[in-house]
């Protein structure tokens, strides 16, 4: 039997710079815990499609070479249609993947400002991602945004820049002094928990792992540099 906590023997100070907070205030959401990796990833990406000037300026080239053989070859610049040129291959922006990244850290009840029953701590957690009804109770809503914040963000007559009313909201995530990000959703969760006990009977933790969060909204370069602190 366990007879006491895997704390007793550390330093919260030196597990400060490893500690992930996860919050929201709107639901009432505040879970902190140690993270486990050495490092953590933050994926993005980027939508590349064929250059509609490229294509422009191929046809171009196309429409003037046919006419040119047409005339000194009779009917030769069909020869044409099938051809294509590097420069028709040419590639430009067209728009930017979710960044994302994942988590893996453990959950100590009572600690770090952590509810003190397993129940809290798997409602908080569920919360992200599992809804609730409305008072009619047919309708499922999120736990992390008024809904009416939807049709404030989508007003086009807004006082303010409707894409930004939730930059400082939803799901906020710390690690340690060194790393923020707001206004994020969980997209996926997967919680372990410690069947190692304690005296009283209770798993020593829960570790949340796979605790992946995306931005509600495309990030600029800028946006993306602001997550690091450091």
């Amino acid at each position: 039997m366990i007879t006491r906590t895997v704390y007793d023997n550390l330093n919260d100070e030196i597990l400060q710079d490893y500690l992930v907070t996860v919050s929201n205030s709107y639901a009432k959401i505040h879970l902190a815990g140690i993270l486990e990796e050495d490092t953590f990833s933050i994926s993005q990406s980027a939508q590349l499609s064929n250059s509609m000037v490229a294509q422009g300026v191929e046809g171009l080239a196309k429409g003037a070479g046919k006419a040119l053989l047409d005339k000194v070859f009779k009917g030769a610049g069909n020869t044409l249609s099938g051809l294509s040129s590097i420069r028709s291959t040419i590639k430009t922006y067209e728009s930017s993947g979710e960044i994302s990244f994942s988590l893996s850290f453990k959950i100590y009840p009572s600690k770090f400002g952590n509810p003190s029953s397993y129940k809290e701590i798997m409602r908080q957690i569920s919360k992200l991602t599992q809804p609730e009804l409305t008072s009619a109770g047919q309708i499922m809503v999120s736990h992390l945004y008024d809904p009416k914040m939807i049709s404030n963000m989508l007003n086009p007559l807004g006082d303010k820049p409707s894409y930004k009313l939730f930059d400082g909201q939803l799901v906020c995530v710390t690690i340690g002094d060194w790393f923020k990000s707001c206004g994020l959703f969980c997209t996926g969760n997967n919680v372990s928990i410690s069947t190692r006990v304690d005296l009283e009977g209770k798993p020593l933790y829960l570790t949340w792992s796979g605790a992946t969060f995306t931005p509600y909204r495309i990030l600029t370069a800028d946006d993306t540099a602001k997550m690091i602190g450091a």
